[in-house]
């Protein structure tokens, strides 16, 4: 706030644009009008508070395996703050409250490493999923021995049970033991190749795969 003596055509009150003329105490005074404020309450907030709140809980349920997925592209933010923002242009859909995700396009990993082709998951008992792919170790860059990486996601609760490195490329199959509790629960099956060049170094596009979806089973 500022005082003054003879403006350009005397004293004066009002506002010109963003100066307001008072007076206070005899003076005459200037002030800049405050900013309007917006409502921190508006639906686009609350509805992107939303959203992101729903990628948050997705992708830190699989944090071990996107950490490793998404160190690639990372830059200057976190493998989990990557994720975070790839989830919100592709994998969250809705608006608040009825803001859900498509787990059909979850992602865990994004690479160029050659994927898991022909992903198929089936439940077997007791408390066992079986896998299987296609052994696509002839195309450029992939090699027999690159690992693959699994997460089972419970839908309704948003948790997950890691696999790292339950088998190899060429493998084409594994059984995975599921945690104990889960029978009866509905998940979405997702894995993705990890090079054999980098289990001991950083992750580079080439050397991670695309998260390949499986679908959803119940468990037995």
């Amino acid at each position: 706030m500022a005082t003054y003596t003879q403006g350009i055509h005397g004293k004066f009150s009002g506002s010109v644009g963003t100066i307001v003329g008072s007076s206070w105490k005899g003076k005459g005074v200037m002030r800049i009008r405050p900013s309007s404020v917006k409502n921190p309450k508006s639906f686009r907030q609350l509805n992107q508070r939303t959203r992101f709140g729903l990628a948050v809980r997705m992708v830190h349920a699989n944090g071990v395996l996107v950490r490793i997925g998404f160190q690639p592209y990372a830059g200057k933010v976190s493998p989990l703050n990557a994720a975070v923002s790839h989830a919100l242009q592709h994998a969250i859909t809705g608006e608040h409250p009825d803001v859900r995700v498509d787990f059909s396009k979850v992602m865990l990993s994004h690479g160029e490493l050659a994927g898991v082709e022909n992903l198929q998951a089936v439940a077997v008992a007791p408390a066992s999923l079986h896998l299987q792919w296609t052994d696509n170790s002839d195309e450029p860059g992939a090699r027999a021995g690159d690992r693959l990486m699994v997460s089972l996601l419970d839908a309704e609760e948003l948790r997950s049970s890691v696999h790292y490195a339950v088998a190899t490329r060429s493998d084409a199959e594994t059984t995975l033991k599921v945690p104990l509790g889960w029978a009866g629960r509905s998940v979405h099956v997702y894995a993705f190749f990890l090079s054999e060049l980098a289990l001991n170094s950083s992750v580079t596009r080439k050397q991670v795969s695309d998260t390949a979806w499986a679908g959803s089973l119940v468990l037995e």
